[in-house]
């Protein structure tokens, strides 16, 4: 399409009203429009409207289509480096490590913050600031952004960050001041400090340079100020521009900057409501699905309607069939989605077509295939792949279109869900088992600060640390996740350790709790009490001490008649939980695998 044309569209868009009925469904359509800048005006018309057809089309953003390209305005950032500090005005070196931890063919990089902590650097991220579609508009606000910086009080003296000693030769304070319209005598220096501290016209400018950005700062010199900072150091702000490789949708707002260069839709930069930075492949993230009002039902209302559009979503997604190409590349698009359910459920929908192909591929016995799952989730296939003898690279000879599409979805799954900043999971959690002198004691809780440390070695003592298993989005899930974990430890304990309870119990305790009657629960559960572990010939009358020997007998009547039930429930009165729920809100981005357990 031709500028004229483009211009035209414009045009004809500036001038309908979403409130009239023709013009409402016209901005909609042109959400759809193969030209961007068509998308964007459409999108600002809609973006206040309150009805409810324009809320649903701009719901997950502006669509960014293969090939559209924004020019991203960031602020550089600086980092400590034990001698120096250092100014990063270049987004390339961030590219693939520090947004996630991974390189662009799927490898994982050590850990972001331990990363950062190990170089002991600060504020090393470059920040977004806004985008534009016009380079030139980008430029500008980048250059407003640089002066903005150089005149604001800096965590850092101008002096102090690493360079090219050169370049402290090659400039001449003086004659700088006489090519910019400084006067350089009005800038009182100490001769005597000046004598003490300067050999050389490097020295001196190394010296000074402190006391003359502060000169040019007080007398509201912004654009020299600015120029100093650029001709030492380079900009504190710059363009970075992406050209963006698949589909995917941005939710942008305005902002409070004006450009100088005119009104066209392409002069007007936009916000990216993220809280993770982008590049080609690493796409935007995270984006607040709720909208914000002081009126209560107002929020109501709109919860109700995010929550509607969103289970849309999902149930679309639930009817994709993967081995369609398009419906395969909506789902790998949706795994890019700011809603963490849509995320997920793309992501099951992948994981469950994955797991057939592997099948229809790679003939294991049921024994074989229950071990490639728990590899697969711990991302360690590499001992099981050798040890089977097969190699998931030599899909690619084959003429099947769907496994050539099998490695991407591979790396996908093995790569996790994304969770982003602010978001919440409900970790379930396997319970640890401590051992000390002749009994165990159970930990059913995360408590960071009492851990016992995973390279603890004495012959004489066990430790076991509350293990991750799994993750839900709902707390009800979540719920049944851990009650159902419970029950299959309890069997497996009784299964393995031939009776684990009665060595459960401290002994100096008093035994059992006070409030337990072993009769009692038999008659609420309909067991024979009597009939199953005879009467109690244990000795002891007491109140809360009760007859171990029966206890022990119902346990193994429950394992052997496959009551895991019961036999949970059993333990989660004498004992207590053998899986918990740990509540995680995101601070930084994650990546975690997710199985459709039950």
């Amino acid at each position: 399409m031709n500028e004229e044309s483009i211009q035209q569209k414009l045009k004809s868009l500036r001038e309908i009203d979403v409130q009239d009925e023709t013009g409402l469904k016209t901005a909609i359509a042109a959400l759809d429009d193969s030209v961007l800048e068509v998308r964007l005006q459409a999108y600002w018309l809609l973006k206040d409207s309150e009805d409810r057809r324009a809320r649903k089309a701009i719901f997950y953003g502006l669509k960014m289509n293969p090939g559209d390209t924004i020019h991203c305005v960031y602020k550089s950032a600086i980092s400590y480096g034990d001698d120096w500090y250092y100014l990063h005005n270049d987004y390339s070196h961030f590219n693939g490590l520090i947004l996630d931890g991974f390189t662009e063919d799927g490898e994982q990089r050590i850990d972001n913050e331990d990363y950062l902590k190990w170089l002991d650097w600060q504020d090393t991220i470059p920040e977004f600031t806004l985008a534009c579609l016009n380079l030139d508009t980008a430029d500008e606000f980048a250059h407003q952004l640089h002066e903005e910086i150089a005149m604001s009080p800096g965590p850092v003296e101008i002096n102090l960050i690493a360079n090219d000693w050169s370049v402290w030769d090659k400039l001449d304070l003086k004659q700088w001041c006489i090519q910019h319209g400084v006067d350089f005598e009005n800038f009182k220096i100490e001769a005597q400090h000046r004598k003490e501290k300067s050999s050389t016209q490097s020295d001196e400018l190394f010296y000074l340079s402190p006391t003359f950005e502060e000169y040019l700062i007080k007398n509201g010199l912004r654009k020299e100020v600015g120029q100093l900072w650029q001709d030492l150091h380079g900009g504190l702000a710059f363009v970075h521009t992406v050209t963006f490789n698949k589909e995917v949708n941005l939710k942008i707002s305005d902002t409070s900057y004006q450009s100088s260069r005119g009104s066209g839709i392409d002069d007007i930069p936009f916000l990216i409501n993220s809280q993770r930075d982008f590049h080609v492949n690493i796409l935007p993230s995270h984006q607040n699905i709720f909208f914000e009002s002081s009126d209560e039902k107002i929020n109501t209302d709109r919860l109700s309607f995010e929550e509607e559009i969103i289970n849309e979503q999902v149930q679309f997604l639930q009817e994709i069939n993967p081995q369609d190409e398009e419906g395969f590349w909506k789902l790998i698009t949706a795994l890019d989605n700011s809603v963490l359910k849509v995320r997920a459920q793309a992501y099951l929908v992948l994981s469950d077509w994955e797991r057939e192909s592997f099948r229809k591929y790679i003939t294991l016995t049921s024994e074989e295939l229950e071990e490639w799952e728990n590899k697969r989730i711990e991302h360690d296939l590499e001992e099981f792949r050798s040890r089977n003898d097969f190699d998931m690279i030599l899909f690619d000879i084959t003429n099947d279109p769907e496994v050539k599409l099998f490695e991407l979805v591979e790396y996908y799954i093995n790569r996790g869900v994304r969770l982003d900043p602010g978001e919440t999971v409900y970790c379930v959690y396997a319970s640890g088992l401590s051992y000390d002198d002749n009994f165990y004691s159970l930990h059913d809780e995360l408590d960071l600060t009492h851990l016992f440390p995973d390279n603890y070695d004495d012959p004489d003592d066990q430790y076991y640390n509350p293990s991750f298993q799994y993750a839900c989005l709902d707390l009800e899930m979540a719920e049944y996740a851990a009650r159902q974990l419970h029950n299959q430890t309890a069997f497996k304990l009784h299964s393995e350790e031939h009776g684990m309870m009665i060595q459960m119990i401290d002994w100096s305790a008093s035994g059992l709790p006070e409030s337990f009657s072993l009769y009692q629960w038999c008659a609420e559960h309909h067991l024979p009490l009597q009939n199953i572990a005879g009467e109690s010939d244990y000795g002891y009358s007491g109140a809360h001490w009760q007859d171990w020997k029966r206890v022990m007998l119902i346990e193994r009547y429950l394992h052997d008649n496959q009551h895991d039930e019961l036999l949970g429930q059993l333990w989660l009165e004498l004992i207590g939980k053998l899986a918990f729920i740990h509540k995680v809100t995101l601070k930084k981005t994650r990546y975690l695998p997710i199985v459709e357990v039950f």
